[in-house]
């Protein structure tokens, strides 16, 4: 089987792998991407939030805004620490 390798064999399998690399780059990107934009939607929303409690004035469901995006905040980071180990 090895035999039959040739130089025109090891470039085609060379090149295939440079394709599927350059395909899991473009995935990564686009991960990273949408993450970012779900990140942005997300502070949106806590600011947006927070603003329109404030300019109320109910304080009691304020303070309950606010600590409910430090718990999420808090259980993300530490979801995303532990994962990583």
């Amino acid at each position: 089987m090895f035999r039959s390798l040739t130089s025109e064999h090891i470039s085609k399998i060379l090149e295939n792998s440079e394709r599927s690399g350059e395909r899991e780059h473009e995935s990564q990107a686009s991960t990273r991407r949408y993450q970012f934009l779900y990140f942005l939607i997300g502070l949106i929303a806590a600011i947006g939030l927070i603003v329109f409690f404030s300019l109320t004035g109910d304080r009691v469901t304020l303070t309950t805004v606010i600590v409910a995006i430090l718990g999420f905040v808090g259980g993300f980071g530490v979801g995303r620490t532990t994962g990583r180990s």
